[in-house]
């Protein structure tokens, strides 16, 4: 599988920061990624929400993670949609 660049960079940004929290790469940390990512559509992600990382990353370091019922229990993505939600 071909990757391009900045998915590449976006996937590298996402381990970084999955080695600061959870040593796991979750799908938090690849939308986080891609916020580190300041070009193309990413770069308008970030202007549109310019607290969205941090928010992000503050809550990620309150939540825990661990295996429930054979899935991953992941509460920041009901954060991030109420955030999205109040947005448009």
């Amino acid at each position: 599988m071909n990757f391009t660049e900045r998915s590449l960079r976006i996937i590298n940004n996402a381990e970084k920061v999955a080695e600061q929290t959870t040593e796991i790469v979750l799908p938090i940390h690849l939308l986080m990624g891609a916020l580190l990512e300041r070009t193309g559509v990413c770069a308008e992600l970030f202007i549109k929400f310019p607290t969205l990382y941090e928010t992000l990353y503050n809550q990620i370091n309150k939540k825990e993670f661990g295996i429930q019922e054979e899935r991953i229990n992941y509460s920041p993505l009901q954060l991030l949609y109420q955030i999205t939600r109040n947005r448009f």
